[in-house]
């Protein structure tokens, strides 16, 4: 016979676990909102400036402006952004992004690693792959994040210290589907910005054109970064909400299989008692 103490203790801890699992499945739900909210505010902000820098290659008389930022040099080093979380119990979010960053990073030699949460930094040094800079708390991610790394990127770039620049997240389809890509920063691609207006004649610019789309590029690089720290939040506190909504709802079969258990044990009991009564009184007669 199964022991009911036992039972009521184990429907115990896995009650307390359930409650946490389904506390936690309505936070990620919470912050599954905000991010989207967050991600839609810079998508507007995102795509006027592609259609300024749009308008400035099309109409602004530069065929070279800002040639440096769209020319590809392999034989120089090359940046990685992997972008991962600061926590677990998020399903495979973490295992795929990683997994996909050591497979592309472990065959080119001449890089710059950045990592964006802790999971990332552990899991390089675990590998014994050296990281250059490391940012944690990503699980909120602000535009001085986004920026930080921009400016740093376009520097280097300018400079000639890396050759191109790769984020590496995790990206949500809208079907809500979620898979780890790499992502070109630097150098650009013309293709990006080929947004025609609805006007044909040639803008001027005071400053030159060129002056102007050296101010522009770090701008939409700060945005692309930002844009994609939001939806690998995104995709994070999604992955976390289906993985907490999965466990409890193991916990909810957990539960009723240790019920029907516990209530057979009792009446188990119940009849043992009753035919122990009934022997007892049959030896007394």
């Amino acid at each position: 016979m199964a022991n009911i103490t036992d039972i009521k203790a184990r429907i115990k801890s896995i009650n307390d676990t359930r409650q946490i699992t389904k506390a936690m499945e309505l936070i990620s739900v919470s912050k599954v909102k905000r991010a989207q909210e967050n991600y839609d505010k810079n998508l507007l902000y995102f795509k006027s400036l592609i259609k300024a820098i749009s308008d400035l290659l099309e109409h602004g008389d530069c065929v070279d402006c800002g040639d440096r930022y769209f020319k590809l040099d392999k034989s120089e080093k090359t940046c990685y952004i992997v972008i991962s979380s600061d926590k677990g119990l998020a399903g495979g979010y973490n295992h795929n992004v990683l997994n996909l960053a050591h497979e592309i990073i472990s065959k080119d030699d001449n890089r710059q690693i950045i990592t964006f949460g802790r999971t990332a930094s552990e899991f390089f040094k675990r590998n014994d792959i050296a990281v250059d800079k490391e940012y944690n708390s990503i699980g909120n991610p602000t535009l001085k994040h986004a920026r930080s790394i921009a400016y740093d990127i376009c520097d280097e770039f300018e400079k000639g210290n890396i050759g191109s620049a790769y984020v590496i997240f995790t990206d949500m389809d809208e079907g809500g589907g979620q898979k780890p890509v790499c992502f070109q920063i630097v150098p650009l691609d013309r293709s990006q910005f080929n947004q025609s207006s609805a006007f044909s004649a040639t803008m001027i610019y005071d400053p030159s054109p060129d002056e102007v789309l050296q101010q522009l590029i770090p701008q939409y690089i700060t945005g692309l970064i930002f844009s994609v720290l939001l939806h690998a939040t995104v995709s994070e506190h999604k992955a976390r909400m289906v993985a907490m909504e999965s466990a409890t709802r193991n916990a909810d079969e957990m539960l009723d299989k240790l019920r029907l258990e516990y209530n057979r044990a009792r009446q188990e009991s119940i009849t043992n008692e009753l035919l122990e009564i009934v022997s007892g009184s049959s030896v007394g007669n």
